[in-house]
């Protein structure tokens, strides 16, 4: 068994991926594991984990404003670059994790 299973697009672009990490485009009227385009505009997958880990929406002064949430706690946090989304939605949503458990 492949140790990273990459997520099911089904017609969604990636807009960036890493070994581990996927950050899907989101597209108007098509959710992706239940988040929206009115949500967010893009979701991060964790190919490690098989699951969406967090949404983000581009900021007009750049970077990302992103969510994650575990059960109804959600928390907020921005990210800078692309390249940085997966390896911060992973930190926070892990961290979020334990604060639930």
């Amino acid at each position: 068994m492949p140790k990273y299973k990459p997520p099911e697009l089904d017609g969604h672009k990636v807009a960036y991926k890493d070994e581990q990490f996927w950050v899907i485009e989101l597209e108007e009227g098509r959710d992706y594991d239940c988040i929206s385009k009115d949500m967010a505009d893009v979701a991060v997958y964790d190919a490690a984990e098989q699951l969406t880990i967090a949404w983000a929406t581009r900021k007009e002064d750049g970077g990302f404003a992103c969510g994650t949430a575990c059960g109804q706690i959600e928390i907020k946090f921005e990210v800078d670059r692309i390249e940085d989304l997966g390896r911060v939605s992973d930190e926070r949503s892990r961290w979020l994790a334990d604060q639930c458990s």
